[in-house]
């Protein structure tokens, strides 16, 4: 079970159907007394019965860190999993600091069913974003963060939870649908919208962002629990692993494929007989392989491709440089401009589409 419930803003309860885990609740008029914001929304939650059983704080800001929440609530049990900066006000607030634990970038924690790794973002000194794992699904929760280059870096989750207002130290829709897709999200959720007036974003807009990118949109209604897990497509009990062609000189593929494409060999199966050698190749970048297979005894000079037309398909960091590489060498074999691809073939006539990386001619 992986129960959501969102309280608003950047906040959250978490369940495993054992444990409630509570991220960034805000559960007072605090920011209307301290800067004239009036909730749009009210409490999720009476905060003099808010009684999670492990509270994550991102970072201080009082819409986060909420003191008048820690003054009101039962605090016996409760451990806090927060930056170095909260720790001062969650002690002047009443918490014992035995109850405390400190959590900088890069820290795991297991809680109930829930393992929490905690990532960089990029909002206040030494704020966090996390990952909160059940079961094999990941949820990235960003946090309140701009949008970076080194936002998502090394990160891969199944759901995205991030932040679209664009403004006040956040990223906005167009940015977060980046993340969305450079995280490998199945699913992406927009967050901290619908509190205050002068702080909010249109959901509409972040779902009209991930348009094309295979990314699923889900938008959640305030207070109201579901279980991520049920969003998610099922996982095939199967992966990809690699692809085989057969081709006549393994020697020039190989050297064609390191020319056009880049591929280098990760792997090789020689038989001991000699009749057969297998070079795997990889891109650097995913687990997938491209199997070239050489066959001694082949007594054909070329191989009969049929009718399928089949092929296999790369993405191109730079469209343009590649297309100009690909003319010099004289491999491309097809256009298609509408379609904004092309095609080039190996020594063996199989063909290798070529795609531009559309997420980066987004952003750019």
């Amino acid at each position: 079970m992986y129960q959501i419930r969102w309280i608003g803003q950047g906040g959250f309860l978490l369940s495993d159907g054992k444990i409630t885990l509570a991220i960034d609740p805000y559960l007072s008029d605090l920011v209307e007394i301290s800067d004239g914001l009036k909730r749009l929304v009210p409490p999720a939650v009476n905060k003099d019965e808010f009684h999670p059983d492990y509270i994550f704080l991102t970072h201080e800001h009082i819409d986060h860190l909420d003191y008048l929440t820690v003054d009101a609530m039962p605090k016996g049990g409760v451990k806090f999993l927060v930056p170095p900066v909260c720790k001062p006000i969650l002690t002047q607030h009443g918490v014992k600091e035995e109850a405390i634990d400190l959590l900088e970038e890069g820290d795991e924690r297991k809680v109930g069913a829930f393992t929490i790794k905690t990532v960089w973002a990029d909002h206040t000194e030494g704020s966090l974003g996390a990952l909160v794992t059940v079961d094999d699904v990941t949820v990235y929760f960003t946090g309140d963060t701009l949008y970076s280059e080194k936002l998502g870096n090394g990160v891969k989750a199944d759901v995205i939870e991030c932040c679209i207002n664009g403004r006040w130290g956040n990223m906005n829709h167009e940015e977060a649908a980046l993340v969305a897709k450079k995280v490998g999200a199945k699913l992406a959720i927009p967050n901290h919208y619908g509190m205050f007036a002068e702080n909010t974003a249109d959901p509409a807009d972040f779902k009209k962002a991930l348009k094309g990118t295979g990314i699923a949109y889900f938008e959640m209604t305030y207070n109201v629990p579901f279980d991520v897990t049920s969003l998610l497509p099922k996982k095939a009990p199967f992966r990809f692993d690699h692809n085989n062609i057969n081709v006549i000189d393994l020697e020039k593929s190989l050297a064609f494929y390191k020319e056009a494409l880049g591929l280098e060999p990760v792997r090789e199966i020689q038989a001991p007989d000699g009749s057969f050698r297998i070079v795997y190749l990889g891109d650097g970048r995913t687990g997938h392989c491209l199997e070239l297979t050489w066959l001694r005894d082949w007594e054909k000079d070329h191989y009969d491709l049929g009718d399928d037309e089949f092929h296999i398909a790369l993405v191109a960091d730079d469209f343009e440089a590649a297309h100009r590489k690909h003319e010099e060498m004289g491999c491309i074999c097809c256009e298609n401009a509408s379609m904004g691809i092309y095609f080039i073939a190996d020594p063996d006539e199989y063909w290798i589409e070529i795609i531009p990386d559309r997420a980066k001619a987004k952003k750019d």
